[in-house]
């Protein structure tokens, strides 16, 4: 088991609908051994590299994620990380 912090966050669709009140609420964990963060906001697993929970996180809970998961996360990550690198380098 990895340890991790699970936490609820509000989220909107667009910058626009934060703006006018139009959130919801989702329940996202972050990994701090291998900073990395992971939802399902509006039914779409959400997978980001990140320094620590995020700004405006409430009811911070410590918890333990099972091992595979967090390790098929780390490798999505790093795909996800290389394949953009590669993108950008043949867009110029």
């Amino acid at each position: 088991m990895v340890p991790a912090h699970r936490y609820k966050i509000q989220v909107a669709e667009s910058s626009i609908a934060f703006s006018h009140g139009m959130t919801y609420t989702i329940t996202e964990f972050f990994i701090p051994s291998k900073g990395i963060c992971v939802n399902i906001g509006d039914g779409h697993l959400n997978i980001m590299s990140q320094g620590g929970p995020r700004e405006g996180a409430k009811e911070i809970q410590e918890v333990q994620l099972p091992e595979n998961l967090v390790t098929a996360l780390e490798k999505w990550t790093k795909a996800r990380d290389l394949l953009i690198r590669e993108v950008k380098l043949l867009i110029g």
